[in-house]
């Protein structure tokens, strides 16, 4: 099972979401969607995604919406296109944290 975690950042506060309390398992190949409620982030600004345990995670996008603001914002995987790296706890495989703003930068 993949249980990576998010955070949301916003103009106003941030969000954790530890997927292994929050979310369920991820399905390979298919898309899927999660909804998380908490309090209001303001204007999305960034999203940081962490490896959760030992499987590996290979994703082309996150969307993130908020209603409150009436956005949605689409996060690519910076490696997705051009590599085979997946996000993983095990550094062989990829980076164990990625954070994904305006520009993108690969943490850890």
């Amino acid at each position: 099972m993949i249980l990576p975690s998010f955070k949301i950042e916003g103009s106003k506060d941030t969000l954790i979401v530890d997927a292994s309390a929050k979310i369920g398992k991820f399905v390979a190949g298919k898309e899927q969607k999660f909804q998380f409620k908490g309090m209001d982030v303001g204007s999305i600004k960034c999203i940081e995604v962490t490896a959760g345990n030992s499987d590996a995670w290979r994703y082309e996008w996150i969307s993130v919406a908020n209603p409150n603001s009436h956005e949605t914002l689409r996060f690519d995987n910076p490696q997705s296109a051009s590599t085979n790296q997946y996000l993983s706890t095990d550094r062989k495989e990829g980076p164990t944290k990625i954070e994904m703003c305006k520009c993108t930068k690969l943490l850890e």
